[in-house]
């Protein structure tokens, strides 16, 4: 995303845990035709380079899922980048963009009412603030899995001890159970990832995203 970094995470910080594991979801105007994820790739094939798609940023998660979907499916649309996902949203439901892959409490309250409809959510598994919205796994794109996860990292170098001590909390705490509720009702769902674990999935994700990233050709501050 960046021509350089002032900071490599990956030589700077050590992983302690992973918090929570947030879902996006694939949301529509509710006058479209669309009613599917399905149905939306079968438009977005038929009107290669028509279809218009709203993020909250240049390199935003809404940008970056919408690049992994069109490169998912072999479909392009455009993209329009908003400075926040407020303006963005806006321009959805007054039907001046197609489609937007959004963070799941942004636009709760907008899909309970009817304001917009929600096709997919992005996770492995069903939201649990959106129990009735299918995944896009279950929707026919097995391969269409993006998340937004938060987790505690240190400086590196950090003393065995020490991230032992913050990661037991960490662990300890999730599972309040007012905490958890917490994180469900913010679409996110808690996370048993350990330091270990949690290291080889940022390193994943990294790579996966970079190629995602590269392929789209995607620049922040050129």
């Amino acid at each position: 995303l960046f021509k350089s970094l002032k900071s490599d995470p990956e030589k700077t910080l050590d992983a302690i845990c992973m918090i929570a594991d947030a879902a996006l979801v694939v949301v529509v105007n509710p006058k479209s035709p669309v009613t599917t994820l399905l149905e939306l790739v079968a438009e977005a094939k038929k009107r290669p380079g028509e279809l218009t798609y709203a993020s909250a940023s240049n390199g935003s998660a809404s940008h970056l899922a919408a690049a992994l979907l069109g490169q998912a499916t072999g479909t392009k649309s455009r993209h329009v980048a908003y400075r926040g996902a407020a303006p963005a949203l806006n321009d959805l439901v007054g039907a001046h963009v197609d489609f937007m892959i959004t963070t799941i409490p942004s636009v709760a309250g907008l899909i309970e009412s009817g304001t917009l409809r929600a096709l997919a959510v992005t996770s492995a598994q069903r939201a649990s603030s959106l129990p009735k919205v299918p995944t896009a796994i279950e929707a026919g794109l097995p391969q269409f899995v993006a998340s937004t996860w938060y987790g505690l990292l240190g400086p590196k170098g950090l003393p065995v001890a020490i991230r032992q001590t913050l990661e037991d909390a960490a662990m300890e705490t999730l599972k309040l159970l007012e905490l958890v509720a917490k994180l469900k009702d913010d679409g996110a769902e808690p996370s048993d990832m350990r330091a270990q674990a949690f290291a080889a999935y940022i390193a994943k994700e990294r790579q996966r995203w970079g190629e995602i990233v590269k392929a789209a050709e995607i620049r922040i501050g050129e």
